[in-house]
C-alpha cells in the first residue's frame, strides 16, 4: 500500500518521441474530456448553454501574477515535462461547466477587488464554495471520463486505485451537496453558515495565488478530521476552504468551513488560534502544497522554491491510496503522510514579497 503519486518525470530517447508522446498524451485527453461535456449549464440549467471559460482563481488575481503575459501553473512545481508548466491568464485554471450569465453574475460579489477593504461576508464565503465545488464537480466528470477511457485500452492499471470509480461517485455527491447549499447561502444568508477560522491581510503581494476546498485529514496532533478513504455512503467529508489572494498591495488569506462542520474542525482551529502568525503561515503554506492542484505562481518566484525537491514531493503527493484490496485500512498511512509534524520540512512562499510591486 502507497499513497499515490500524481506525476512523475519521465525519459525519452529522443526529441521526437517526446513531441510524440506529448501529442498523444493530448490527443487522448482532449478526446476524454470531450466526452464529459456538459449539455446544460450546471447552475441555471439552460441547454445547449455557450459555455465559459471560468477561472477557478478569479482572473483579476492572477493578473497581479503576470509575467510577459504568462504564469506558472502546478506543472511547475510537480516537474511534470508531459504538461505545460505555464499559461496565459486566459487559460489558466479554467474550467467549462456553467454558461456566460452565470459565469458573470454568481461570483460578483467575491470577484470584487473593493468588497476585500471590508469584511469578508458569508455571500462572499458562499460564492468562494460555490466556485470550488463547480471546479471539483467538474473535475470528477472529467476524471470518469479519464478512466473510462484508459480501461477501454490497456484494461485495469495496477496504478490506479481498484476502487476509483466508487470513490468518484462519492466524492462528486460531497461536491453537489456543498454547491447547492453554498448557493442558497449566497441567495440568502442568515449570517451564521460559514465560519471563518482565521484571516490575515498580509501587508505585501506574495509571488502565488490559490483557492481549493480541502478536506484535511488530521489535526496539529495527528487525530483523524477526515477519514478520505471511508466508503460508507453515511459518512460525510467536511471541507476546508482557503485562499490566498495577492491583490491592492496586500495578501488576503482567508480559511473557512461550514459552521455546522465546527466539532470536526474545532481540535484544528482552537491549536491554529494559538501559534504565532508566522506558523500559521506556515501551517497554510504546509496545506496547500500537499493537498492542493491549483496554485498559480509568478515567473518571479525563485527557483530554489520552484525546483525545491521538497516542494515537488509534496505536490505530487495526492490523498488517493494504491491498495492490494478494496477495503484496506490507510489511516496509518495517511497520518504519516499529512501529519503536520512535517510542516518546516518545506520553504514558506509567504516570506517570499513580490519586490516588484514593493518598489
Amino acid at each position: 500500500m502507497e499513497i499515490f503519486k500524481l506525476d512523475h518525470e519521465f525519459e525519452f530517447s529522443s526529441k521526437e518521441e517526446y513531441i510524440e508522446l506529448r501529442k498523444n498524451a493530448s490527443d487522448f485527453l482532449r478526446n476524454a474530456t470531450s466526452e464529459a461535456k456538459v449539455d446544460k449549464c450546471y447552475n441555471c440549467k439552460a441547454p445547449n448553454p455557450q459555455l465559459c471559460n471560468s477561472h477557478y482563481v478569479p482572473a483579476f488575481v492572477l493578473r497581479n501574477l503576470e509575467e510577459k503575459g504568462k504564469i506558472f501553473n502546478n506543472k511547475k512545481i510537480m516537474a511534470n515535462n508531459l504538461g505545460d508548466e505555464d499559461s496565459g491568464i486566459a487559460n489558466s485554471g479554467t474550467f467549462r461547466i456553467i454558461c456566460r450569465g452565470c459565469d458573470s453574475t454568481i461570483f460578483s460579489a467575491y470577484e470584487n477587488p473593493d468588497n476585500y477593504k471590508g469584511k469578508i461576508t458569508q455571500e462572499m464565503m458562499a460564492q468562494i464554495a460555490m466556485k470550488c465545488n463547480l471546479k471539483h464537480i467538474y473535475k470528477k466528470y472529467n476524471e470518469t471520463s479519464i478512466y473510462r477511457n484508459m480501461r477501454a485500452l490497456v484494461g485495469q492499471m495496477p496504478f490506479v486505485p481498484i476502487n476509483i470509480d466508487e470513490t468518484n461517485k462519492l466524492d462528486l455527491r460531497e461536491n453537489e451537496r456543498d454547491f447547492k447549499f453554498a448557493k442558497k447561502v449566497s441567495l440568502k444568508s442568515f449570517g451564521n453558515e460559514y465560519y471563518e477560522i482565521i484571516r490575515i491581510q498580509l501587508p505585501y503581494e506574495v509571488l502565488f495565488a490559490a483557492q481549493d476546498s480541502i478536506a484535511l485529514t488530521v489535526d496539529f496532533d495527528d487525530r483523524f478530521i477526515n477519514d478520505i478513504h471511508n466508503m460508507d455512503p453515511k459518512y460525510k467529508i467536511r471541507k476546508l476552504y482557503l485562499i490566498v489572494f495577492p491583490i491592492n498591495g496586500k495578501t488576503e488569506i482567508s480559511m473557512f468551513i461550514e459552521s455546522k462542520d465546527s466539532s470536526r474542525y474545532r481540535n484544528f482551529y482552537k491549536h491554529f488560534r494559538t501559534i504565532s502568525t508566522e506558523n500559521q503561515l506556515i501551517a497554510i503554506n504546509y496545506i496547500l502544497l500537499m493537498c492542493s492542484e491549483e496554485i498559480f505562481f509568478s515567473k518571479r518566484m525563485p527557483e530554489e522554491i520552484l525546483n525545491n525537491p521538497n516542494v515537488r514531493n509534496a505536490a505530487r503527493t495526492t490523498s488517493t491510496a494504491v491498495v492490494s484490496e478494496a477495503g484496506q485500512d490507510t489511516r496509518d498511512l495517511l497520518v504519516e503522510t499529512f501529519s503536520f509534524s512535517r510542516m518546516n520540512e518545506l520553504p514558506n512562499m509567504f516570506v517570499i514579497k513580490d519586490e516588484e510591486k514593493a518598489s
